[in-house]
């Protein structure tokens, strides 16, 4: 008997070890089995989010006007925001889809024709006699020296593929996003009252300035980031267009990349405009120039006008959540990682001021009992 109940209480307690372990297990098999389902919705819904947060304002300011008409201004803001997405990439895709076409029909018909460099080319820095001989050799004969660059073209045609077929996928994502931005809206107040619950629970007291951070950093570098480089890539694109560089969107979404990683658009503007006074005369290369600086250097002038007083992130965290995102999460990435990472860089120094001040309280405790 005795031998008997001094095994129960090992017996009990591995009983109890393997009750809890079963438990355990099965939450993580549902939690694993849950994210693997919703996972692909990660990124739209994430990004919808921060669209709504960013808009939010503007969303109460338009429904006052219109009578507090929340579901027809939701309605308004998903069928204007998607139309001005679907719209131009559908238009940029058939666009693209012809010129392969033709550029395909004119190889196989032998009229391919490249025009030959001005002189202006050999002066380029580092590049200039390099890019002339090549230039002349593919106009002089573009069959046979294609065939020397064969490798080259073939890995820059798998490149433009793999980025061509994204482009649906990508598509697709930001207008669920859209989609979703405007359902949080409608939704506005509960929503808000969610955070306010969450960020209660998880901090206690201290809660309501969570949200306040949260919301705006958001809203600042969403706008002040991400709304600067979307303004910048606009206007690359259509300076592009006007002094006839082949393929605008191409620069312009390239300047719009280099705007939210932080990165002078001149990176890219700056071979544009050379190429354009290779290939033009006159006030035109000029003008086209100057409009390079002013993008160059019009995030000065716009991110303060956008991004809230006290949101400013470190250039160099938003480069890593740009950069990070994007190799991550591919283009939708790109955005979602600027505000994602900069985000957690406002709430970590939130959480080191908090410590401070309580040191600092304690510490003054201390002084006056002494």
């Amino acid at each position: 008997m005795s031998e008997a109940s001094e095994n129960k209480p090992g017996e009990s307690l591995t009983a109890q070890a393997i009750e809890v372990a079963i438990r355990v297990g099965l939450v993580l098999i549902l939690a694993v089995w849950a994210f693997k389902i919703i996972s692909p919705f990660i990124n739209p819904v994430l990004w919808g989010v921060i669209l709504a947060v960013a808009f939010y304002p503007l969303f109460l300011k338009v429904s006052a006007k219109l009578g507090n008409r929340r579901k027809l201004v939701g309605v308004l803001f998903i069928l204007c925001s998607v139309s001005v997405l679907i719209v131009p990439s559908v238009i940029l895709i058939d666009h693209s889809i012809d010129g392969v076409h033709e550029l395909a029909d004119t190889w196989k018909e032998g009229k391919l024709h490249v025009p030959p460099p001005a002189e202006k080319v050999r002066d380029w820095p580092v590049i200039g006699e390099k890019a002339y001989q090549t230039w002349s050799d593919f106009s002089e004969n573009f069959r046979e020296t294609s065939k020397k660059f064969a490798p080259q073209i073939k890995h820059l045609s798998t490149v433009l593929l793999g980025m061509i077929t994204g482009v649906g996928g990508t598509l697709l994502g930001f207008t669920v996003s859209l989609i979703l931005a405007g359902v949080f809206m409608i939704s506005g107040e509960s929503c808000v009252k969610f955070l306010h619950v969450l960020a209660k629970r998880l901090v206690g007291a201290r809660g309501e300035e969570l949200v306040a951070l949260t919301t705006g950093t958001i809203r600042g570098v969403a706008l002040g980031v991400v709304g600067t480089a979307c303004i910048q890539g606009l206007a690359a694109g259509i300076g592009c267009a006007l002094v006839g560089v082949p393929m605008p969107a191409l620069w312009g979404f390239l300047v719009l990349m280099l705007g939210i990683m932080q990165l002078p658009p001149l990176i890219v503007l700056g071979p544009v405009a050379a190429y354009v006074f290779s290939v033009t005369e006159g006030i035109s290369a000029t003008l086209f120039l100057i409009w390079a600086i002013i993008i160059n250097f019009g995030d000065g002038v716009l991110k303060p006008m956008l991004m809230g007083r006290g949101v400013d992130a470190p250039m160099l965290v938003i480069l890593i959540g740009a950069i990070g995102g994007m190799l991550s999460s591919g283009i939708m990435g790109l955005f979602i990682g600027a505000v994602v990472v900069a985000l957690l860089y406002k709430l970590f120094m939130a959480w080191l001021e908090l410590q401070q001040e309580a040191d600092e309280e304690a510490e003054s405790l201390e002084t006056a009992a002494e």
